[in-house]
């Protein structure tokens, strides 16, 4: 129903010229005003009472029958109520259609508001951890789950990597939190029950490490073979000379690959929490590059330092040994002949950092993300020239794990890479203390 709402006004004039009109003719203008304005004003004021007694009955039955301007206003309420019960309908439908999913799903759902109070959670949720409603409704989640590492985790700014403790309700169930927020400040917490996944991790882990145990006996053995006939190579026919060189640089790659699995094998089911022995990364750095200097040496290579942090690394040494050395080997191996190497130990916003950087040939974009990976070589070609398990960077990813800390790389072909490692606060201490 369309109406123009300059038409009340002109009702209103037909009203004052006819109430001008009588009131000249039976010579009582005031009282013929004032009976016709005021009839004005009832009508006006039944209108409005029955649009309050409508809204106040329920606003979405039939609305009252009427004229004019008040028609026009009865009629659009009526179709923004229509609209409104339409769009309650649809949102009642999503908010089902999520309910329905998110109980359908395996993996625990869990709403926090911005205090950390719990708005919502799905029954996998309520399997996994425990929780009862309405008693934990609106209660501070870490009040339930107590676990100092999730307490650490859920007050820190930093849920890019999942956080992996024994589950609340049974210490042989191992549980996975992953925070993200949304909206202003709320909190979603998935929780995942990765306890299969782990023992087959487990059973992985020590399987290689058996195997490479095992495989250690053996390769020794060979090798000291190989190595007593290389020392007497001119007791041997000619034919078998290049054989056995082969045979025992062969030998020698196999047992540094099979020390690297035992290696990994180790940082990997170490817990790290544990141990927070004080570490000297500077006097770390310097024997590496002695022990280096043969290679460096040959190829000409300038190794650099810079130790303008007196911080020290809290954890196991030979872990904090073996990701310095992989980092700096590689970055000589992968540098030609006279290149800089610069390796840097120096403070940073989020604790410290240690970085290697080189000028050397430099690892494709697309090669990056797949780097810590075990085995992986950028190109499988001029990787046989490089003498190397491919397990270096992967060794290097566990250590950082068990430390606390991330690795960034960058890198441009031709030019040179930078492998930057951060450490946090609470995997540093300052050099004096331990001296004091």
């Amino acid at each position: 129903m369309n109406y123009d709402p300059s038409s009340e006004i002109r009702h209103i004039a037909i009203i004052l010229v006819i109430s001008l009109i009588v009131g000249f003719t039976i010579d009582a203008l005031a009282w013929t005003l004032v009976i016709s304005l005021s009839g004005y004003i009832i009508w006006n004021l039944r209108q409005l009472f029955r649009l309050y007694h409508w809204l106040k009955k329920d606003g979405f039955s039939d609305p009252p029958d009427s004229h004019g301007l008040w028609g026009t206003t009865f009629d659009h309420i009526y179709k923004l109520q229509q609209n409104q019960l339409k769009y309650r309908a649809r949102l009642k439908r999503v908010i089902k259609r999520f309910r329905d999913s998110t109980f359908a799903l395996k993996e625990g759902f869990v709403m926090l508001d911005k205090h950390g109070n719990i708005d919502w959670w799905n029954p996998a949720a309520e399997r996994t951890l425990g929780l009862r409603a309405p008693l934990d409704s609106n209660q501070l989640i870490t009040n339930l789950i107590r676990h100092p590492k999730f307490i650490s985790y859920f007050e820190s700014e930093n849920h890019e990597r999942a956080l992996e403790i024994p589950s609340p309700l049974n210490t042989n169930i191992t549980l996975e939190f992953q925070i993200t927020r949304f909206g202003k400040q709320d909190q979603l917490i998935v929780v995942r029950d990765i306890t299969e996944l782990k023992q087959l991790d487990k059973i992985r882990t020590d399987f290689v490490a058996n195997v490479s145990h095992e495989l250690r006996t053996p390769l020794t053995v060979i090798d000291g073979y190989l190595e007593t006939m290389t020392d007497n190579i001119e007791t041997l026919s000619p034919p078998w000379h290049k054989p056995v060189h082969q045979m025992s640089e062969q030998t020698r790659r196999m047992s540094t690959l099979v020390n690297d699995l035992l290696l990994l094998s180790r940082i990997e089911s170490r817990d790290s929490t544990v141990r927070h022995t004080p570490t000297d990364v500077g006097s770390i750095i310097t024997s590496i590059r002695s022990d280096l200097s043969p290679l460096l040496s040959e190829k000409q290579q300038n190794l650099s330092i810079e130790l303008p942090s007196n911080k020290q690394l809290l954890g196991p040494k030979e872990q904090a040994y073996s990701l310095i050395s992989n980092l700096i080997t590689n970055a000589s191996k992968y540098s030609g002949e006279g290149a800089s190497i610069k390796v840097s130990w120096q403070d940073s916003p989020e604790g410290a950092q240690l970085s290697v950087e080189d000028n050397g040939i430099g690892i494709a974009s697309m090669d990056i993300p797949r780097l810590t990976e075990r085995f992986y070589r950028v190109d499988r070609g001029r990787a046989q020239a490089i003498k190397g398990t491919g397990l270096g960077l992967a060794i290097v990813k566990h250590v950082l794990i068990n430390l606390d800390g991330t690795l960034n790389i960058q890198s441009k072909v031709g030019i040179g890479s930078a492998f930057s490692c951060h450490f946090p606060d609470h995997r540093l201490q300052e050099l004096k203390q331990q001296a004091s």
